[in-house]
């Protein structure tokens, strides 16, 4: 064996990130944590402005992606941010995306559209 063979490595482990094409996700990882949602309308509250709504597609290493989705500036809005959940529960999600990658550390929390009390 000469030293300009190539010698194998093992492959670096990533978490196996969770779609809905049914991918089985790391122990531990957040692609575990948030694969009851895949699929489902949800809710991402961010750190900033930015309010998104839509179908949780897909959790990734660093993003979460949503299709049919609404983002939502709510500094350009007049609507507080609760009614315009509200009306997102009652009357539905109005689209403004097919599909939308949001970065995951700027996400503070996740619930699903339907976890939104209408009052």
């Amino acid at each position: 064996m000469s030293d300009d063979a190539p010698t194998s490595q093992a492959p670096e482990t990533q978490p196996a990130p969770v779609s809905l094409a049914g991918n089985s996700p790391a122990p531990g990882s957040q692609a575990e944590e948030l694969a009851a949602f895949v699929g489902k309308e949800v809710v991402l509250d961010t750190r900033g402005e930015l309010l998104y709504v839509g179908r949780l597609e897909h959790v990734g290493e660093w993003f979460l992606t949503l299709a049919d989705a609404d983002v939502h500036d709510l500094s350009d809005s007049r609507t507080r941010k609760d009614v315009y959940l509200i009306e997102a529960a009652r009357f539905g999600i109005k689209k403004n995306r097919h599909q939308v990658m949001v970065r995951s550390r700027e996400v503070v929390s996740l619930s699903t559209l339907a976890q939104v009390i209408v009052y």
